[in-house]
């Protein structure tokens, strides 16, 4: 379902304010996920190198803690999707940058452009809302 808006100064420079703070919102969405997820796949393969080598030294007790923890991080991993969401937040945020740099560069009475680009950030906020992993 396509909207009509009326393209004046008002509504493009609130459609640009908009997009430009679904550009920085997906940009953290996907910059805090990447890092979690990559601290964690890094910290696993430390504790699971620790966990060999407590093994080799005799230290069943600190191989089995270890281990623990190593559970732990799947499971962290696993609950809260953090590589899925990064994945998703990574589209999305480049969809905006998309609708962001096309709002730009439209020339600024284009009416056609105007409610493209507008109905797409309302697909783009639709699809932000039910499609997280």
């Amino acid at each position: 379902m396509s909207e009509q808006i009326q393209l004046n100064d008002e509504n493009y420079d609130a459609l640009k304010k908009q997009t430009l703070g679904f550009v920085e919102y997906y940009r953290k969405c996907y910059s805090n996920n990447r890092l979690i997820h990559r601290i964690l796949v890094v910290l696993g393969i430390f504790l699971g190198f620790s966990v060999t080598v407590a093994g080799l030294m005799d230290q069943g007790r600190l191989a089995a803690i270890l281990g623990l923890v190593i559970t732990l991080f799947i499971a962290l991993q696993s609950a809260f999707n953090f590589e899925e969401k990064y994945y998703f937040y990574r589209i999305l945020h480049v969809e905006a940058k998309s609708l962001r740099d096309r709002l730009q560069y439209m020339e600024k009475t284009n009416r056609a452009e105007f409610n493209i680009i507008f109905n797409s950030c309302q697909k783009l906020r639709r699809r932000s809302a039910n499609g997280v992993p």
